[in-house]
């Protein structure tokens, strides 16, 4: 009997260490999950502000191309206005150049 006692002790002993074990491993588990959801959010937090911050510098340059295409439009504009009236105040000479240019650039064609 003192046998069989000691065998059964040692039978509910190994189940209850068994049993603390799995408590352990599952708690364990829930920890690791918890600590993996922080992760994945804050993950997740750090890219939308990114994306944020992406977005509106693109905006940003995209503002500035505009105001620089703007630039250069009224530029042209003006340069196009300046020959136009270096043309009038001078036909002869503007139809010159003209032609003389016309002539330099064919014989470098050759």
């Amino acid at each position: 009997m003192a046998n069989e006692r000691s065998d059964s002790q040692l039978q509910s002993g190994g189940s209850i260490g068994a049993n603390n074990g799995k408590i352990a491993e599952h708690k364990v588990a829930d920890r690791l999950h918890n600590v993996v959801d922080q992760a994945s959010d804050k993950a997740s937090e750090l890219a939308a502000r990114a994306s944020d911050k992406a977005s509106e510098l693109a905006g940003r340059a995209g503002d500035k191309a505009s105001e620089l295409a703007a630039r250069a439009k009224d530029s042209a504009g003006l340069q196009v206005r300046k020959v136009s009236d270096l043309i009038v105040a001078r036909p002869i000479g503007a139809v010159c150049l003209a032609f003389g240019l016309g002539f330099v650039l064919a014989k470098l064609r050759r």
